[in-house]
């Protein structure tokens, strides 16, 4: 059967016409009103301001808490992407991979792989490193999150922080900068 033109012209853009309200309902719609409960996924978009607490076996094979290391974390995110940045004056990370986990209505767990580059000067006693981590939220908009990390160096430790801002940070330095507030 072969289709009048007009209606086979509408047929051709009817790919067109799904994709583009995807599209919308990726990076945008899933956020807003009614939409927001029906998709039942946390907003995290933006940069996060806190501290990190690591805890690494020393040379004579005990575990060592250092001091809390100020950081941001940055967060990218559509309806089906996740990305996250660990930011430090020391080093950065990056997810390699990140999913959302809903426990319940209202309280999710975000779990995510990376790999993390310490800066040149800081490689000799930080080197390059992979590592997992989970963190823990609640509400569709939270404002403070708190997690957990462990590496493939043998160290692990705890994070806690609160949105910020909605802009993402590319590096510490402009973070840092740009939230004047101060770190912690």
């Amino acid at each position: 059967m072969k289709l009048p033109g007009t209606e086979q012209k509408v047929l051709g853009f009817l790919p067109v016409i799904v994709l583009a309200i995807f599209a919308v309902f990726d990076n945008w719609l899933w956020r807003k009103g009614i939409i927001r409960k029906i998709s039942r996924h946390p907003d995290l978009v933006g940069t996060w301001k806190g501290t990190l607490i690591s805890m690494r076996v020393n040379d004579v094979h005990e575990e060592v808490e250092h001091p809390p290391i100020p950081i941001f974390i940055v967060v990218g995110q559509t309806y089906t992407s996740l990305s996250i940045r660990l930011l430090s004056e020391q080093s950065g990370s990056r997810s390699i991979a990140a999913f959302v986990q809903t426990n319940e209505p209202d309280d999710y767990s975000v779990y995510y792989h990376y790999d993390n580059t310490p800066g040149l000067r800081f490689r000799e006693g930080s080197p390059v490193h992979l590592g997992g981590a989970r963190i823990d939220v609640t509400g569709a908009t939270p404002s403070f999150l708190e997690g957990e990390y462990w590496t493939n160096r043998r160290s692990r430790g705890t994070f806690t922080a609160r949105r910020v801002s909605s802009k993402k940070f590319g590096t510490y330095e402009q973070a840092a900068a740009e939230l004047t507030e101060g770190v912690g």
